[in-house]
């Protein structure tokens, strides 16, 4: 995985068990949206929130960053794809990722 920061943050890291607040947008190499800025509140560390690759990054995130990720489709999804056929399998993604708040 890797992270391009284009926003440091000034907050704490986030531990699990801890609601997140993100925003992300995610794409393919070649620059095509998988999703458009999509944000999502979740309990981190909790299996099944988001792909691997995603909760990786956020683990090194503090509270107010932003950062280019680059997920390669071992720590996405995969040699599978997705389940609904939009990512192809062996796909790696690109995500445009910030982690706004972290409530306890």
């Amino acid at each position: 995985i890797y992270k391009y920061i284009i926003k440091q943050g000034n907050g704490n890291i986030p531990q699990n068990k801890e609601i997140i607040s993100i925003n992300y947008q995610g794409s393919l190499l070649n620059g095509a949206l998988i999703n458009h800025f999509t944000s999502l509140e979740f309990s981190f560390g909790s299996q099944w929130q988001v792909i691997n690759g995603i909760e990786r990054a956020i683990r090194t995130m503090h509270e107010g960053e932003r950062a280019l990720i680059i997920v390669p489709s071992d720590y996405a999804w995969g040699a599978q794809g997705s389940s609904d056929g939009s990512i192809a399998p062996f796909t790696t993604i690109i995500f445009d990722l910030e982690l706004v708040s972290i409530k306890k």
